[in-house]
């Protein structure tokens, strides 16, 4: 794989939602949907932007609203329904097994933040068999993708390997529609550098996911996250986690 430069000045293409990259990848993604935001102390974390897509009529009057803390999912999200290699079979698995239901919604939420942030980076090959999976807009993924921030040079020396982990993270539907397809999901999470954890920075990403073809995919839709330790407080603890 291919290994980008670890902390190249961001250029002018930024679009999405990540937060929303962290994941933010709106890679939102792109900034809208994967940008991130630490428990309140990194104030080197990107902000997010939001790129406005107007919902279809038939979704927005029957969505169903559900507070994060009270809402028991069956089976629990583990945020490992494909593994922990964070590469594009996993994230193709991911979309493949997970069912259309809100955990099914978390699971991919998971796996995406999980593929997308990490380091080495994604290869152009990878995010090539991705691109069905993860709508940046107008722009074609590679481009998104490579607009955006590196790692934070605060998270680890440039060149360790980093990688999401959802163990310690939490997940919080914000929202969730069944017949609509639609579902809005919040995650914290930590790191795993050089394959250890790190428990000292968490990130939240919010991302919104649509189900076609049966499955489910990320749009560049998303809106800030709730901060880290909100959402760690007031959501769910993934069971099972990697």
């Amino acid at each position: 794989m291919s290994q980008l430069p670890y902390n190249p000045q961001p250029r002018s293409r930024l679009p999405w939602v990540i937060a929303g990259v962290a994941l933010v990848i709106a890679l939102v993604v792109a900034a809208a949907w994967w940008g991130s935001a630490n428990a309140g102390t990194d104030d080197t974390a990107p902000p997010e932007t939001t790129s406005p897509v107007a919902p279809s009529p038939s979704a927005t009057p029957t969505e169903t609203t559900v507070d994060g803390e009270y809402h028991v999912l069956d089976p629990q999200p583990t945020g490992c329904i494909a593994g922990n290699i964070p590469d594009a079979d996993m994230l193709l698995e991911a979309r493949e097994r997970a069912p259309h239901t809100a955990y099914g919604a978390v699971e991919v939420a998971a796996a995406t933040i999980k593929f997308l942030q990490r380091y080495p980076y994604a290869t152009k090959i990878e995010l090539a068999a991705v691109e069905d999976l993860i709508d940046v807009g107008d722009e074609e993924i590679e481009t998104a993708f490579d607009s955006q921030p590196t790692i934070a040079p605060d998270v680890a020396p440039p060149g360790m390997p980093v990688q999401a982990t959802m163990v310690g993270g939490a997940w919080y539907l914000n929202s969730f529609g069944e017949e609509q397809g639609r579902a809005e999901v919040t995650i914290a999470y930590f790191w795993e550098i050089d394959g250890e954890r790190d428990g000292s920075i968490a990130r939240a990403t919010k991302l919104v996911l649509v189900w076609e073809d049966e499955g489910w995919k990320v749009t560049n839709e998303a809106g800030r996250p709730m901060p880290p330790q909100e959402v760690l407080d007031k959501g769910v603890s993934f069971t099972g986690a990697c």
